[in-house]
């Protein structure tokens, strides 16, 4: 990585290339931690090929290159034809704020109180339901009334009712590649953390415990034909039903969906959503605004995202799902209230 930053300064003393307006003085180019890299820089495409260049003979003393599936391009106030040369001179796709950096978001505006509130609900709330829902099959009384909590703190509470709200928690439980907030229905995330179990059962993987169940429980049998007992232990037996929930072909589906990744929870997810017929088409009530940004940034910037060292790589993590254009609430954009007026 030192290497790495000493040719970046090395190749911005070229005329072609601008620092981004905020790094100027200090004359910025890069911020590393481990293997994870943000480059800034004047959002021309002159610019852009100079840290191409600086990456490509970086690449060539190294034989670390750029890891196009996890590598973004980030703009702002960046005319929309040269962001189209952009991405085409770094074959890269363009990222969508907030941009999530060592586990915390950040956005070139500041967050308002609902942003705060779906981010504390989805890192706290959510997160703390988690452990238990990775172990065990939570009552759903338990879920709705953690349930009841989230949608009372993401949309206020007048006694023991919400205020009003345009979208129903259903919606907003769907996966952003589908219209919702991102935010994870409790049932559905629960039956999904416990498809882990039966995807290992399964396939077999190599663990003491799938091992202890195929001795006990299966004796050699196929876990999709095993006949449930009664005297069964009730862990076990909470599993087994989970098979009226999923068919082996939707187990085996999700593990297809991102090869490298054993099983990607985000992924199966949003199929197990799909397979239960949650996901339909949203109505023009709760259609996202299609425009990129509701305000004007007055220097034109950019900066790249990503994870150029595969060398480097630590693990791969399931792809990100697809960002909507930006995530806010209709009453904090001109464009969708007018959308709605109409």
């Amino acid at each position: 990585m030192e290497y790495l930053t000493r040719s970046l300064q090395s190749e911005a003393r070229s005329p072609y290339f601008r620092f981004h307006p905020m790094c100027k003085g200090l004359k910025l180019i890069n911020l590393c931690f481990a293997d994870d890299v943000i480059l800034f820089c004047k959002g021309s495409v002159a610019a852009i090929s100079v840290l191409k260049d600086s990456l490509k003979k970086f690449s060539e003393a190294s034989g670390l290159s750029i890891n196009s599936k996890k590598s973004q391009v980030y703009f702002g106030g960046v005319a929309a034809g040269v962001r189209t040369e952009i991405l085409q001179v770094l074959n890269l796709s363009a990222g969508s704020f907030p941009l999530h950096y060592l586990g915390v978001p950040l956005r070139p505006t500041k967050w308002k109180h609902t942003d705060c509130r779906l981010l504390l609900i989805q890192t706290v709330l959510s997160g703390l339901r988690n452990y238990w829902m990775s172990v065990f099959t939570l009552p759903q009384s338990i879920i709705k009334e953690v349930e009841k909590l989230c949608w009372q703190f993401l949309w206020g509470a007048l006694g023991t009712r919400c205020k009003f709200h345009l979208a129903s928690w259903n919606q907003v439980c769907l996966p952003k590649a589908y219209g919702g907030l991102g935010t994870r229905d409790g049932t559905s995330w629960n039956r999904a953390l416990l498809a882990r179990y039966i995807w290992a059962v399964s396939t077999k993987q190599d663990s003491l415990w799938v091992k202890w169940i195929q001795h006990v429980y299966l004796k050699g049998v196929n876990f999709w034909d095993y006949a449930l007992k009664h005297d069964s232990n009730w862990y076990w037996r909470k599993l087994c039903h989970l098979r009226n929930r999923f068919s082996e072909r939707e187990i085996l589906a999700a593990e297809t969906t991102w090869p490298s990744v054993p099983f990607p929870l985000t992924a199966f997810y949003a199929l197990s959503v799909k397979i239960n017929g949650r996901v339909t088409a949203i109505s023009s009530s709760t259609a996202t605004c299609q425009r990129r940004f509701c305000i004007a940034f007055s220097h034109g910037w950019v900066f790249v995202r990503g994870l150029p060292v595969l060398g480097l790589d630590r693990g791969s993590q399931p792809q990100p799902e697809k960002q909507n254009e930006h995530d806010h609430k209709y009453d904090s954009c001109s464009c969708c209230l007018s959308n709605l007026e109409e």
